[in-house]
């Protein structure tokens, strides 16, 4: 991405990849820089570079990058997107299908806002809640997420900051609810949700035991009317000697409740 030494430094460990199955191969561990960063990388790591190396220095294959275009590995298009760490810095981020890769970012200009469109991963830098003068803070890391949201029509979504139940006594009342976490507050949740909107369909999910007792405490109580409880298993294989078996993994448990008679099926 660039070559500070937060993100450079830990290259001498790619070792524990070069020698994994040595004796007797070394894998070579391909890297990707703009060219600044790779003469950086050149000047501080200048003895994994030498003609005449020692014994057990990491071996990397440093490829420099247009950072302008697009460029393939092993087949799988990777398009470099640019910005400013500060007014001094340049910065690359990458994307790779439907994901991009920002760190560092301060700003970014709108032609490299537009090589974002369309991807469903963003992950992005957010340093502080105040204003700093080389990093996004979450404010801004926010707003180019809702830039990008726009891009892709996907902007009737709202990232609204904060932890239920507290953050949803200041929203509107909703129709539909999705819990997929609750920290052990389900109960309080619920009964937020309902005391605006006595009608909301709710949905829960749930993997351990014991938001799976707070789930059954609340049908009980009346608070999740009319339960339907759906659990999901998957397997997946593992080796053992020649033969592959299926070994479970944890169950998952949705809980739909309440909501109209025409959603419960009941019309």
């Amino acid at each position: 991405t660039h070559e500070h030494k937060d993100h450079i430094g830990g290259l001498d460990d790619v070792r524990a990849f070069n020698f994994v199955d040595y004796p007797p191969t070394v894998h070579r561990v391909d890297i990707y820089a703009s060219p600044r960063t790779a003469a950086c990388v050149r000047k501080d790591f200048d003895y994994a570079f030498a003609q005449d190396k020692y014994r057990g220095v990491p071996e990397i294959v440093l490829h420099e990058i247009d950072v302008e275009h697009p460029f393939t590995v092993e087949g799988v298009e990777i398009i470099p997107v640019s910005g400013h760490h500060s007014e001094r810095f340049t910065v690359t981020g990458y994307r790779i299908g439907r994901l991009a890769y920002l760190t560092d970012f301060k700003t970014i200009a709108e032609p490299e806002v537009e090589k974002l469109r369309g991807v469903e991963v963003l992950v992005v830098n957010a340093l502080r809640f105040a204003e700093h003068y080389s990093h996004f803070n979450v404010a801004e890391a926010l707003e180019l997420i809702r830039e990008n949201r726009k891009k892709f029509r996907a902007d009737g979504i709202r990232i609204v900051p904060g932890e239920a139940p507290g953050v949803l006594e200041t929203l509107e009342a909703p129709t539909h609810v999705f819990i997929g976490g609750s920290s052990g507050n389900l109960q309080e949740i619920l009964s937020c949700v309902l005391e605006k909107n006595e009608n909301a369909r709710i949905v829960v999910n749930a993997i351990s035991l014991e938001t799976v007792k707070e789930v059954m405490e609340a049908a009980e109580s009346g608070t999740l009317k009319s339960p339907e409880i759906t659990q999901l298993t998957v397997s997946r294989s593992r080796e053992l000697g020649r033969y592959h078996m299926m070994t479970g993994q944890n169950p998952v448990y949705i809980v739909s409740a309440g909501g109209t008679a025409d959603e419960r099926g009941e019309a």
